[in-house]
C-alpha cells in the first residue's frame, strides 16, 4: 500500500523554486489528476469509487481536492478509511474556495488546516499561501479564466503553480486563454509558475462523466522519486507537462545548452544565452519531422479556425499506417517562433539562439482520440509543455 509519507520541508520547498536543472537519466514520469471532488464536498461520488478511477484509467498519482467551503473549513476527506490505493502515490489535498477565486493545496500528510481557512474567511490569499508554504505545501489557483469567479491577477506572486487546463479543453473555463494570455503574462514578467492541469472532476456518472472523468487532462510530471515528496518537488520544480488524457501522448521538452551532444536540461531548468539546440519530444516513437512554416500554421495554434482551415489541419495531421501525426509550435516568450509535423509520435531537434531573459515551450496539436460527440469539447489540444528559461 502506498501511503503519503512525510510533509516536504520548507528547506526542501524553498531549493526547488529556484532554477533548476534535471539530469534526463534520473527520473520517470509519473501521470496523474490534480483536481478531483467527492461527496465529500459537491461531488456525485465516494472517495472508494474515485479511486478506483483514478487506478483504472492507469495514473500512477492521485490527490481528492474538496471545497474547503463546503466542509466549513474541515478535511474531513483526507481521513476517509477509503482513501488509500495499493498502486497511486497519493497526496492530501483541497480546494481553497472564494468567491474571489479557487485554489488548490496539495501537501504529503495531513497538515493543519485552520489558518487556511481563516484567510478564506478574510478573502485573503496571500495568507493563505503563507500558511501553506510554511507547512511545506504548495499553493497553486485553480482556472484563472472561469469567466464565472476567480479574478486572479497573474502577477500577484503569491502562487506556486496555475491550472491552465481544467477539464476539456473547449469548456467554460476558456483554457486557451488560461495559457495564452494569464499563464504568458505570469511568465513574461519574469515569474517562475509552473503550468498544472486538472479534471476539476464532479461527477463519474452520465452524463457529465461521460464527457470527461479523472486524468481528463492529466498532468504528467518527471520525479527522481515515486513518493508524494518527489511529485511535489517535480511540480514546483516546473518539470511536468500536460496531455488530454492519460492515453495521450505526452509531450516534452528538453534542452542541450553547452551543445555537448547530451539534452540534460528538463522543463523548469534553464540554459545559458547564445547558440543551444532544444529537443521535443512526442509520445515513445521515432516518426519523421517536417517543418512548416510559421504563418501556414499560426492560425491552428491561434485556435480561431474556419471551415477551411480545418479542412487543412486535417490533412495536416492525417492518421498514418503507423499512428497519428501531431503539429507541434514552439514558442519563444509569447511568439510562435517554429512549428513541424511529427509522425507517429517522435522527437524533433533544432537549434536556437537564445537571448538573455527569454524561455522556450510548446504546444501539440492533433487529432484527440476520443468519441466523435465529444470531439467539440476536446478540440484538437493534445498538449503543452513547462517552459525552459534563458540566463
Amino acid at each position: 500500500m502506498i501511503r503519503p509519507g512525510l510533509l516536504v520541508s520548507v528547506a526542501l520547498l524553498s531549493s526547488v523554486l529556484v532554477p533548476f536543472e534535471a539530469a534526463a537519466a534520473e527520473g520517470r514520469w509519473y501521470a496523474g489528476d490534480l483536481h478531483a471532488h467527492s461527496r465529500h464536498s459537491d461531488g456525485d461520488s465516494s472517495v472508494a469509487d474515485i479511486i478506483g478511477k483514478a487506478e483504472s484509467v492507469g495514473l500512477d498519482y492521485f490527490v481528492i481536492t474538496d471545497h474547503d467551503s463546503s466542509m466549513l473549513g474541515q478535511t474531513p476527506h483526507w481521513f476517509d478509511p477509503e482513501y488509500q490505493s495499493d498502486s497511486l502515490i497519493l497526496l492530501y489535498g483541497i480546494e481553497w474556495t472564494t468567491g474571489d477565486g479557487h485554489a488548490n493545496v496539495w501537501a504529503t500528510a495531513p497538515f493543519d488546516y485552520e489558518p487556511l481557512w481563516q484567510a478564506n474567511r478574510a478573502g485573503d490569499p496571500w495568507a493563505a499561501a503563507e500558511s501553506a508554504h510554511e507547512q511545506g505545501a504548495l499553493f497553486s489557483i485553480n482556472h484563472p479564466t472561469n469567466f464565472l469567479c476567480c479574478p486572479w491577477d497573474p502577477e500577484d506572486g503569491m502562487n506556486d503553480s496555475v491550472e491552465v487546463w481544467n477539464g476539456t479543453h473547449r469548456t467554460v473555463t476558456w483554457d486557451y486563454g488560461a495559457t495564452h494570455q494569464f499563464w504568458e503574462q505570469a511568465l513574461m514578467s519574469g515569474r517562475r509558475v509552473t503550468a498544472v492541469g486538472g479534471s476539476d472532476m464532479h461527477y463519474l456518472r452520465p452524463p457529465v462523466g461521460s464527457i470527461y472523468t479523472v486524468g481528463n487532462p492529466t498532468t504528467w510530471v518527471y520525479a527522481y522519486e515515486g513518493t508524494p515528496a518527489g511529485i511535489l518537488e517535480a511540480i514546483a520544480a516546473g518539470r511536468t507537462s500536460i496531455s488530454y488524457g492519460p492515453t495521450a501522448p505526452r509531450v516534452e521538452l528538453w534542452a542541450d545548452g553547452d551543445l555537448n551532444g547530451t539534452f540534460e536540461t528538463a522543463m523548469g531548468g534553464s540554459i545559458p544565452s547564445g547558440a543551444g539546440r532544444l529537443q521535443v519530444r512526442v509520445g515513445d516513437g521515432s516518426g519523421k519531422v517536417k517543418r512548416l512554416p510559421v504563418k501556414q500554421t499560426a492560425v491552428f495554434f491561434s485556435g480561431e479556425l474556419r471551415p477551411i482551415d480545418l479542412a487543412r489541419f486535417g490533412a495536416l495531421v492525417a492518421p498514418t499506417r503507423c499512428g497519428g501525426t501531431y503539429l507541434v509550435g514552439l514558442y519563444e516568450g509569447d511568439q510562435l517562433v517554429q512549428s513541424g509535423s511529427i509522425a507517429c509520435g517522435g522527437t524533433w531537434e533544432l537549434d536556437v539562439e537564445a537571448e538573455t531573459g527569454s524561455y522556450y515551450r510548446i504546444e501539440v496539436l492533433g487529432n484527440t482520440e476520443v468519441q466523435p460527440v465529444l470531439k467539440p469539447a476536446y478540440g484538437t489540444y493534445v498538449g503543452l509543455s513547462n517552459p525552459i528559461r534563458v540566463e
